[in-house]
Parts: structure tokens; sequence; C-alpha cells
């Protein structure tokens, strides 16, 4: 039995599922895992794999891990990933508008560097938030922004 094959059943044990059901649920073929299970398919790749990790509410790097490692298995850990991943990009989101109100209260376009430069800034200062505050969970939207920069934003417009 391969590694794959040990996680996809490990997932399956653990998660209480039917491989026929979980194969159905991602619009795969319903023997799809099955075959997995049963070493036909030894491997699987692109959009396939996606689909059976979302089916197994597993990611497909940890079904593609050894079995001994000690890789995060929970939905919960991968929920709190995906989170994580929608919060950066409300971060980013939200950089980019201060970068352009910036733009316009110094009067000129930032050249790509410059961005990448505040854009990091910004990312450096909401890690040292999320410290502070203990975790993205407890992070909340005022948290994000400096309040000596928020002070100098206002002046040129509304910051939220």
């Amino acid at each position: 039995m391969n590694a794959f094959q040990q996680r996809v059943k490990q997932a399956l044990d653990e998660e209480q599922l039917k491989p026929v059901s979980a194969a159905l649920s991602v619009g795969l073929n319903r023997v799809f895992i099955l075959d997995i299970v049963n070493g036909t398919k030894a491997s699987v790749r692109g959009e396939n794999l996606k689909k059976v990790a979302e089916a197994l509410r597993r990611t497909p790097e940890w079904l593609l891990s050894d079995p001994d490692d000690d890789a995060d298995t929970s939905l919960q850990e991968t929920q709190n990933r995906e989170e994580k991943r929608q919060f950066d990009r409300s971060v980013y989101t939200l950089a980019y508008d201060y970068v352009v109100k910036f733009e316009t209260f110094v009067g000129y376009t930032l050249s790509p560097d410059d961005f990448y430069f505040l854009l990091t800034q910004f990312y450096d200062y909401i890690d040292l938030r999320k410290d502070q505050k203990g975790g993205w969970s407890n992070l909340e939207y005022d948290d994000l922004i400096d309040p000596e920069v928020r002070k100098k934003l206002n002046g040129k417009g509304s910051v939220s």
C-alpha cells in the first residue's frame, strides 16, 4: 500500500465517509476514490487531486504527505488556513486602497518597488497587531490601521 492510498484510507476512516459517496459529493466518478482504496489507481494529479482532497476534507498537500508525518489533519485547521487566505486578500485590497490614497496625498504615482515596500510595511504592521491581539481570529478591521496613518489619511478623505 502506497502513502497516498494510506492517507485516503485514513481520511475516510477519520471522517467516517464511504468512498462512493465521497467521490460523488465532489463530482468524481462513483468508483474514483474506491479505486484508490483498492490500489487500482496509484496516484491522482491536478483537479482530481483537489476534488479528492475536498471530498475527504483534507488538503492536497496532506494527502501527498507521508502518513508518518505529523501533518495537520483536521478540517478546522484547513478552514483556518482558508480564512487566513481570505483575510490576506482583504488586507491586500485595504493596502492597495491606502497606497492609492497615499499617492493622492503625496501627489505622485509610486513605482512598483515603492508600492511593494509600502505593502510589505503594511503586512508587517498587521502581523505585529495579530501577535498583540493573540491571533488572526481576534483581529478586527480597526486593528489594521496604524492610528498615525489614519490621522494623516483622514485629512485627504475617509479611510474606511
